[in-house]
């Protein structure tokens, strides 16, 4: 293990805080905290503190373990996090919705709730003029807005079939799109829908491409020729590209972001034309994959990107544990397994440059509001490139102006050495090391950026004989 002395302070596992929401009500601040309105869960706990102050919610073992985000001006970055906001769904039912997902550095929105007023761009962009907003637009599920113009099955028909002439259904529910029948129709539609709906006016700054899979669903009759083989694939995957070099051609600034569950193998052509990937459900059991399958994508995603800047996205999510969708759907408290994976996932993230790291209820279900304590953290400017090994075998770590990141991707604790000045957090013992378990992260800012309870326990500390 090498010994390195650092001045900063552990934040880890602190409670969440409540923020001054919307209204005031008998001479009291409405702190508001999230939960699910399904299955008879209330939508919202609310506590009253005295005015002007700012109330400490629930401690993280007994509450959900998230809070709202304040909606005030962003004026200093607050790490790479994205919010893939593409559902209307009752966590987001608050005052200030806009200001709010402000707050994150990338926002991805269903242009259909942008057309209903529930989100507006330019308040977003006022209170974070920084902020990149990249329109949602499902190739497969179309939202409203695409559907216009799309003809029934019984005209045109643009819907995906299997060998046996039968409609391809996927899990949430409709049917699938066949890129390639009628001439390309359906991306073509994709394109006019893409430009004049999104891009034209130049309110968004690129697009997020969701279902753009490197392989068509298994046993898509892309062709029509009654036999699913490479052939299906490789003309999934010219259509594919035909999107996105029209996309490129057109708008050869734009970010062009892609969502195949997974990321893509190290051969796709797409890499060539766009920004990046998102892994959704990653370190997740529905599709996402272990750690290893998280980081080795995400380096070869960003290398394969670096001929413009890099966007790739980080989607952790709640489905792991055998979790089903129902149950994400309910989930009012988040388990310390999903703290671990959360702490796991952002920790990772920074490691390299071009990632955005974000954190919901997963496939089907985003569109909350979810802020951690972490993401309050100002770690600054990266100062060099990761490091391996720095703290113990199979660590990875990377120094920034503000702080240090170190990743624990094994099956054994880290013991990192605190040195003067550390201190712990509130769930940690006051000691000489501080433990990094396996499989998790630990995020160490200089004493400055602590909180004045954690500035009194470096004192406590440093002061020690």
């Amino acid at each position: 293990m090498a010994c390195v002395a650092l001045s900063m302070v552990l934040i880890h596992q602190l409670p969440a805080h409540g923020r001054d929401q919307t209204g005031q009500r008998n001479g009291g601040t409405c702190a508001t905290l999230f939960a699910s309105k399904s299955s008879g869960v209330s939508v919202a706990e609310t506590a009253l503190a005295q005015p002007g102050i700012t109330g400490r919610a629930l401690k993280p073992e007994t509450s959900q373990g998230w809070c709202l985000p304040n909606f005030s001006p962003v004026s200093r970055k607050r790490g790479c996090l994205v919010n893939y906001f593409h559902m209307d769904l009752p966590d987001s039912h608050v005052g200030h919705v806009s200001e709010r997902l402000a707050q994150w550095d990338v926002v991805i929105l269903n242009h259909d709730l942008v057309e209903a007023g529930r989100v507006s761009i330019d308040r977003m962009r006022r209170i974070n003029p920084r902020v990149k907003i990249l329109a949602w637009v499902p190739l497969q599920g179309p939202n409203n807005g695409m559907l216009k113009g799309v003809p029934k099955k019984s005209g045109r028909n643009w819907y995906a079939r299997k060998t046996d002439g039968s409609y391809l259904v996927p899990h949430w529910g409709g049917n699938l799109m066949n890129p390639c029948a009628q001439d390309r129709a359906w991306m073509r539609h994709v394109l006019r829908y893409a430009r004049e709906a999104c891009l034209a006016s130049g309110r968004y700054d690129g697009l997020m491409l969701d279902c753009l899979w490197h392989q068509p669903p298994a046993g898509l009759d892309v062709n029509g020729d009654k036999v699913f083989d490479r052939r299906d694939e490789a003309e999934w995957q010219e259509a594919m590209l035909f999107l996105l070099r029209d996309l490129r051609a057109a708008f050869p600034n734009t970010i062009l972001v892609g969502n195949g569950g997974l990321p893509w193998p190290p051969e796709s052509r797409y890499y060539d034309l766009v920004n990046g990937c998102m892994h959704e459900n990653a370190l997740g059991d529905e599709f996402g994959g272990d750690w290893n399958v998280l980081w080795n994508s995400y380096k070869m995603a960003a290398a394969r990107a670096v001929h413009r800047p890099v966007f790739h996205f980080v989607q952790v999510d709640v489905r792991a544990d055998r979790r089903s969708q129902q149950e994400a759907t309910r989930l009012t408290t988040l388990t310390e397994n999903d703290r671990r994976r959360f702490r796991l996932g952002l920790g990772t993230t920074l490691l390299l440059e071009g990632g955005y790291f974000g954190f919901d209820r997963g496939d089907c279900l985003h569109g909350q509001l979810w802020w951690f304590e972490e993401y309050d953290l100002d770690l600054g400017a990266p100062l060099a490139d990761y490091k391996s090994g720095l703290f113990a075998h199979g660590s990875l770590s990377r120094e920034f102006e503000n702080g240090i990141v170190i990743v624990n991707p094994t099956e054994t604790s880290i013991k990192v050495p605190a040195g003067l000045g550390f201190a712990a957090s509130d769930n940690e013992p006051v000691t000489n090391c501080i433990s990094v378990p396996p499989w998790d992260t630990r995020i160490l800012v200089k004493p400055a950026l602590g909180s004045k309870d954690t500035a009194a326990k470096t004192n406590r500390i440093t002061q020690r004989p």
